[in-house]
């Protein structure tokens, strides 16, 4: 993993230290909620996320993502903060208010490496935001192995 791929609790882990073993994860399979305006990597981490067990829904902007949220009911949502319609930040915002899901697991993805941005996806319960052109499927499953464990 290359440093600054993962900004989590306010700094930027360095090496294999941000990313939690496959031994440490509940068993699955876990619902996911994709939520990806690119239909190519959203294909692609689906496909890689499907790969190791998961059943992964996908949406492909914000306002999908909050329907598809209440009916899926996910264990972890993957979002992008650069959503058509709803941006990412306010389908956290929403999400964090419905009485049923305040407790859902959140992995950011961004296009824009923005601190500030970041503080405020971590403040609203984000475990992570990792900047899409470094992660490819393979680092986004195992993060996500992390999460799952969070």
């Amino acid at each position: 993993m290359s440093p600054g791929l993962l900004y989590q609790n306010g700094s930027w882990p360095h090496g294999d230290a941000a990313v939690e073993t496959r031994a440490q994860v509940v068993p699955g399979p876990h619902r996911i909620l994709l939520v990806e305006d690119d239909p190519a990597l959203a294909t692609l981490y689906k496909l890689r996320l499907e790969l190791e067990g998961h059943e992964v829904v996908v949406a492909s902007d914000g306002e999908q993502a909050a329907k598809q949220a209440a009916a899926v009911r996910p264990d972890l949502l993957v979002v992008d903060l650069h959503l058509p319609k709803v941006r990412g930040l306010k389908v956290l915002e929403a999400l964090r208010q419905e009485e049923t899901i305040t407790s859902l697991r959140i992995g950011i993805l961004t296009d824009v490496e923005d601190d500030a941005i970041r503080e405020q996806a971590t403040e609203l319960g984000a475990l992570a935001c990792l900047f899409k052109p470094r992660i490819g499927p393979s680092e986004l499953s195992s993060l996500v192995l992390g999460w799952l464990n969070a």
